[in-house]
C-alpha cells in the first residue's frame, strides 16, 4: 500500500539551566552567626502573642517540618551525605531575606538566641523598651523615642518605636517579602 510517513521536526534544543546549588541548615547558620536553631525556627514557625494576647506569625513560613514541606525557589529537602537521612537545603532567596530579617529586626534573633525553644514569646520578648543609653545588642535596631514626653508621630499617641509599632512593622515587611 503506498502510506506515506511523515516526519516530525526534530524539537529544539532547551539551553542548560543550572540548578542553584543550596546550603545546608548548619552552614547558612554559620554565615549568619547565629545558631542552627535559629535559622530552623525563623525559617518555619515562630509564634509571638500580641498585646491582647492574639497569635501572630512571625516566621518566614518557608518550611514544614511535620509536614516534610518546603516552599518552592526558597530551599529544599535533599539527601544528607551520608544518605541516610535527609537535610534541608536553603537557595540564595531564604538568605537574603533572613539576612534582612536580621538587619530590620535584631531584638527578634535576639530573643531566639535567649529563648530558641519556646512555644510563644511575649511583644516584650520581641521588642523590648530600650534603655536610656541603648547603643549595642538587642535593642540597637530599635528606635529611641523622641526626648521629653510623648512620642510625636504615632497612631493615637502611641510610641512610634514601640512594641505595637514594631509588630506592625514586621508584619507588613514580612508580607513584602513574599515567603507567605
Amino acid at each position: 500500500a503506498g502510506g506515506r510517513v511523515r516526519c516530525a521536526p526534530p524539537m529544539p534544543s532547551l539551553p542548560m539551566v543550572i540548578p542553584e546549588r543550596g546550603q545546608s541548615e548548619r552552614d547558612l547558620a554559620q554565615r549568619l552567626n547565629v545558631p542552627t536553631v535559629v535559622v530552623a525556627r525563623l525559617s518555619g514557625s515562630v509564634t509571638l502573642l500580641d498585646g491582647g494576647g492574639r497569635k501572630v506569625e512571625i516566621g518566614l513560613g518557608i518550611k514544614s517540618r511535620r509536614q516534610r514541606l518546603v516552599a518552592v525557589g526558597w530551599g529544599r529537602l535533599g539527601p544528607s551525605a551520608g544518605g541516610s537521612d535527609e537535610v534541608w537545603e536553603y537557595l540564595g532567596l531564604a538568605e537574603r531575606t533572613l539576612r534582612e530579617y536580621q538587619a530590620e529586626f535584631p531584638s527578634v534573633f535576639a530573643m531566639l538566641l535567649c529563648k530558641p525553644r519556646a512555644d510563644a514569646y511575649s511583644l516584650a520578648d520581641a521588642f523590648p523598651a530600650p534603655e536610656a543609653e541603648a547603643g549595642w545588642g538587642p535593642t540597637a535596631g530599635i528606635l529611641l523615642p523622641p526626648k521629653g514626653g510623648a512620642a510625636a508621630g504615632g497612631e493615637g499617641g502611641e510610641d512610634p518605636a514601640g512594641p505595637a509599632a514594631r509588630l506592625r512593622a514586621l508584619k507588613a515587611w514580612l508580607e513584602g517579602t513574599g515567603s507567605r
